[in-house]
């Protein structure tokens, strides 16, 4: 099981987006919204603490699809 916040630096990445851990108020509320806007994340992201294997498998297949856009 993968951290939620690796998962969404990993996607971000993946994106081309430059990803930042820059101590802002929180650094990772613009990739959250980036990525419910584009449709990268799952609808319940943001509650969930872990992601499965399956669960990165999924989030994936939504980056590739981005990707191909």
């Amino acid at each position: 099981m993968v951290r939620n916040l690796v998962v969404l630096s990993t996607i971000m990445d993946a994106t081309g987006l430059p990803v930042t851990t820059k101590k802002t108020n929180p650094w990772y509320q613009k990739y959250i919204s980036y990525g419910m806007e584009h449709d990268l994340l799952t609808n319940d992201f943001i509650h969930k603490k872990w992601y499965t294997r399956a669960e990165l498998l999924e989030l994936s297949g939504k980056v590739g699809r981005y990707i191909e856009k």
